[in-house]
């Protein structure tokens, strides 16, 4: 017969392994789901929608995927990532500086990399 040292000992690796366990499906389902945006608030948002609906299970990847389908418009939104402004955008190259330089120096231009022949590009295709 088990002491209850044994007894707390046992519940006590019963309890992380079920931990572990339900971390290691959340870690599954958040590695399918790109859309979700792991935050302090959407994580307790999830766990209370898991906790009100008995038939999923908080160990299966499947019941967070579903889980995060039922609550997925209460839960807060990536914010949208802000793109850096391309060179061609930034630049100060002007049509007329374009037109000053003669073929050769446009071809020299035009070569000496992908982004500034995409700068004249976006410069010259720019109505007048």
């Amino acid at each position: 017969m088990k002491t209850l040292e044994e007894k707390y000992a046992d519940k006590e690796r019963d309890g992380q392994a079920v931990v572990e366990n339900i971390r290691r499906a959340c870690s599954v389902f958040m590695s399918r789901t790109p859309d979700y945006y792991a935050t302090a608030s959407n994580e307790a948002r999830m766990f209370r929608t898991m906790e009100e609906n008995d038939f999923l299970s908080p160990t299966s990847a499947a019941s967070w995927a579903e889980c995060f389908a039922m609550c997925r418009n209460e839960l807060e939104q990536r914010p949208a990532i802000r793109k850096q402004p391309s060179a061609a955008l930034a630049s100060k190259l002007t049509r007329a500086e374009i037109d000053s330089w003669s073929a050769r120096e446009l071809q020299k231009q035009i070569e000496s990399s992908p982004r500034r022949a995409a700068e004249i590009e976006l410069v010259l295709s720019r109505k007048s």
